[in-house]
């Protein structure tokens, strides 16, 4: 039984990376804060993730920590005014 549970939760050999983010567009307030969920699949773990965002000044980059398992964290907080 062991083996099959393996099994079934074993990536596909061919499969292509894909980054999935469960979140609604959200526009921060001064000093609100969000935490932003992601989770990558694929036949291979990524080294590293990285979430860009787009603000009023443009685009930033926040690297995202990982928690196991291939999901990742990050918190992003809105410009204070």
């Amino acid at each position: 039984i062991d083996a099959a549970r393996q099994a079934a939760l074993a990536p596909l050999p061919n499969e292509a990376p894909r980054l999935i983010v469960p979140t609604r567009p959200t526009m921060l307030g001064a000093n609100d804060s969000v935490r932003l969920m992601a989770i990558v699949t694929g036949a291979v773990a990524p080294t590293a993730v990285t979430l860009h965002t787009r603000t009023a000044a443009g685009w930033t980059t926040t690297p995202m920590k990982l928690l196991g398992r291939r999901t990742y964290q990050a918190q992003l907080t809105g410009a204070i005014r």
